[in-house]
């Protein structure tokens, strides 16, 4: 949660394998969290999705 009705879902992360809870502040370079293996494909993936009111929006969208 960011505030305004933001907030920010990371997916898949193991919540209990982050070292973070809720409130606390996170910055550039602190490790997120830790992947699982892959359900499909050969790589891990984290799916990053920016929400405003639990809807999804276009990060580029404040960026410009």
């Amino acid at each position: 949660e960011h505030g305004a009705g933001y907030s920010t879902v990371l997916a898949p992360l193991d919540p209990d394998r982050s070292g973070w809870k809720v409130g606390d502040v996170l910055w550039r370079g602190d490790r997120v969290g830790v992947t699982g293996s892959p359900v499909e494909g050969s790589e891990a993936y984290l799916h990053v999705e920016l929400r405003r009111n639990d809807k999804a929006v276009r990060p580029t969208r404040l960026l410009e």
